[in-house]
């Protein structure tokens, strides 16, 4: 009996905080993970929720970017979710959940109205994927502290397109997104606009990069276009086309890159695009 009390009495326990920030480690290492760690107990479900949806890749059969599967991006995948279930746990999560537990959001989605409520759920997102069939416009993110946008000129200009025989409708459209305070890379898939953008580049006094994704001449048409696997990558690891951008405008910067170069090429480990680059002087 004696043995046994003093086996208790000296039993080791962890600090909560270094509790916290070892069940966090593991969390980060490898995140398929996360739905078992959340079930070892209820002060860990909730450390460590909130990084299960730190980033959300939210797409149905829809929309052609469905293809981005399970097996297309990987296994240590970020939360890939259909925006039913989705929208279920917006209703039933506490407010405030999503925003302040999303960070990073890919959105192919295609019901305008599905799309506003999670957006606005969450609205604390800073690097943001809009798919080419998504509907969201710019006036609709205005509240949110957004990074890093990827999104086509259609999802700019809203239901009604791009359409350039308003000019006072697109101006005021690209006045709105210089507005967004935080917003410093911008990243889009067609270079159609290129000459447009770079008309509004001075007044735009937080954006250091602007960039415009292309698929590599030397690809096969069949090959899958994997700038998703890139953007997730990225959100891991912390390297992706939005890094290597900022590491080329700093080598160009110091002249170590001719200052007319505007290309930088994808890397091999399975990037398929090349990025037109255009920077910023402040």
């Amino acid at each position: 009996m004696r043995s046994d009390l003093s086996s208790s009495q000296t039993q080791t326990v962890f600090p909560p905080e270094l509790e916290q920030m070892i069940f966090e480690i593991a969390a980060y290492s490898w995140r398929p993970m996360i739905p078992t760690l959340l079930l070892i107990a209820w002060r860990v479900k909730i450390w460590l929720e909130p990084l299960l949806y730190r980033t959300l890749i939210v797409a149905d059969d829809r929309t052609d970017d469905s293809r981005l599967s399970l097996n297309t991006i990987g296994q240590n995948i970020p939360t890939a979710v259909e925006p039913e279930h989705l929208l279920s746990l917006i209703r039933t999560k506490p407010s405030g959940f999503f925003r302040d537990s999303v960070r990073n959001l890919f959105l192919a989605h295609a019901v305008r109205d599905e799309e506003l409520t999670i957006v606005s759920a969450c609205s604390g997102i800073e690097n943001l994927w809009l798919g080419h069939t998504t509907i969201c416009a710019i006036n609709d993110l205005k509240t949110h502290r957004l990074k890093r946008l990827h999104c086509t000129f259609e999802a700019l200009f809203g239901e009604t397109g791009a359409d350039f025989t308003q000019p006072l409708f697109a101006v005021s459209t690209w006045i709105e997104l210089t507005r967004l305070p935080n917003l410093t890379h911008l990243a889009f898939g067609d270079q159609n606009y290129l000459e447009m953008v770079a008309s509004f580049l001075p007044h735009w006094e937080s954006l250091r990069a602007v960039l415009f994704l292309s698929r590599a001449s030397s690809l096969d048409d069949t090959d899958p276009f994997n700038a998703y696997g890139d953007w997730v990558h990225g959100v891991h690891l912390g390297c992706d086309f939005w890094s290597r951008a900022d590491e080329f405008i700093a080598r160009r910067k110091a002249g170590e890159v001719d200052r007319l170069d505007y290309w930088v090429p994808g890397i091999n480990y399975g990037e398929t695009v090349d990025v037109a680059l255009s920077d910023v002087e402040v």
